[in-house]
């Protein structure tokens, strides 16, 4: 006889990978932009890379969001990702949130990653990094990070808060982690920018460098209209530790 179970008791299946069966022992290997993309299909699967890869022809998905986050680890082998290119434009009443994961709630190592993120907005707030929008209970280590953020929004809501890595990072990890590249951002309400992160809360931060240039302008008129710019980290909060990290970027804000 057979037996017919619900759509929820099914378990995620992840297809289409070069081996692996997504378990911590033996993740799914990654050799293709849609491999790498297949990643939302199981988003608490353990995944490693197992050659560089290019997303400069393809159009970038951020992993997961903000009520389904990676849950799963990321391995990067000493591989490479480039060419990440995020872009954004207009009006919108949802926040923008941008990285090559949304929000990270599993563990990213021994990855290089690299690429762009724009945006020219009105009445959005941003919340972007180039490895993930936002970091929960996440650890990050030994990775590198490289490329040109241009972050632009207006409006009462507009905050922003980015950086090189990542965007936000709330009780999270990052270990050993270098940033490189270029961060602008304007904002007519609050601009928190940084290499590492915009924002930490109960984190801890060690052995990171910073080689980006940082530069914040809050153009508002409002005593809300605030510019915070750092090496590392631009807003810090609670029992956040930052230790035997290193900034050697160019550093600036106005407002």
């Amino acid at each position: 006889f057979a037996v017919s179970l619900p759509l929820s008791a099914l378990p995620v299946m992840a297809s289409g990978f070069d081996g692996g069966n997504g378990s911590a022992d033996n993740p799914y290997l990654i050799r293709t932009p849609a491999q790498l993309q297949a990643m939302e299909e199981d988003l608490s699967a353990h995944y490693q890379l197992a050659s560089n890869i290019s997303l400069s022809q393809t159009t970038w998905r951020p992993i997961g969001d903000a009520d389904h986050p990676f849950t799963g680890s990321l391995e990067g082998n000493g591989y490479s990702i480039t060419g990440l290119n995020l872009s954004y434009s207009g009006t919108s009443a949802e926040p923008v949130r941008a990285g090559l994961f949304d929000l990270l709630q599993g563990s990213v190592k021994h990855l290089s990653l690299s690429g762009s993120i724009t945006a020219d907005l009105s009445g959005t707030a941003i919340q972007a990094g180039l490895l993930a929008a936002e970091l929960q209970d996440a650890a990050v280590s030994d990775c590198t990070f490289a490329g040109e953020m241009i972050l632009t929004t207006s409006g009462s809501e507009s905050s922003v808060y980015a950086a090189l890595l990542a965007g936000t990072m709330n009780n999270s990890t990052v270990s050993n982690c270098t940033t490189d590249g270029s961060l602008q951002v304007e904002s007519t309400a609050a601009g928190r920018a940084a290499g590492i992160t915009g924002s930490a809360l109960g984190c801890t931060i060690s052995s990171c460098t910073n080689q980006g240039d940082v530069s914040v302008l809050a153009s508002g008129t409002t005593t809300s209209a605030q510019a915070d710019a750092a090496g590392i980290v631009a807003d810090l909060r609670g029992d956040t530790q930052v230790y035997d990290c290193h900034n050697y970027g160019s550093i600036t804000s106005y407002g």
